[in-house]
């Protein structure tokens, strides 16, 4: 693959698993505050489920949960009430099962978003416990840094999800205004 003019590989590696005993997951920027975590609006089973992230170019890619072990066939926006695309102001995102990350004190995210700041392993993705005994989400520093990142349902052959992926928009390329995967 080549972007840019710059040859590189995707790298997709294991970042841990997220607990949902909800079924409810949430897609924030862990640097907001607490009132800007939104439900999306369509729910999973409970369950534990591994995610993973893809990197290339030194840059997180995208951050990916596998909901199920079926391959998905088409791809929906994965929103709330305000839409599928989730803005960056602390250079991350996390996807978290939303009750447990709602319940968090804000000294507690600030905490966790001190640590992601300080990990010299970059880029950066660690689990989100919270003092907990599981992961309830996992927090990846996003694609550019700071912007705004789509999130999408991957559904398999019978419409069930199958995955929910946050795309960083570091593979693509402009062509005539639209942006394009590489």
């Amino acid at each position: 693959m080549v972007v840019d003019g710059r040859p590189g590989t995707v790298e997709v590696r294991g970042a841990g698993s997220l607990v949902s005993d909800s079924g409810v997951l949430t897609v924030v920027d862990l640097g907001y505050d607490n009132d800007d975590a939104l439900p999306l609006a369509r729910r999973v089973a409970p369950g534990t489920y591994p995610v993973q992230v893809g990197t290339a170019y030194g840059r997180n890619t995208a951050l990916r949960v596998l909901l199920s072990p079926a391959e998905p066939v088409a791809w929906h926006p994965a929103g709330t009430v305000h839409g599928h695309v989730f803005g960056v102001d602390a250079g991350n995102l996390c996807v978290a099962d939303y009750p447990s990350y709602a319940a968090v004190s804000r000294r507690e995210k600030e905490r966790v978003t001190d640590v992601l700041a300080r990990t010299t392993d970059r880029p950066a993705v660690l689990p989100l416990t919270f003092g907990g005994e599981h992961a309830v989400g996992v927090v990846a520093d996003s694609g550019w840094g700071d912007g705004a990142y789509p999130a999408f349902w991957g559904v398999d052959a019978t419409g069930a999800i199958a995955q929910l992926v946050v795309d960083f928009l570091v593979l693509v390329t402009e062509q005539d205004g639209v942006l394009r995967h590489v």
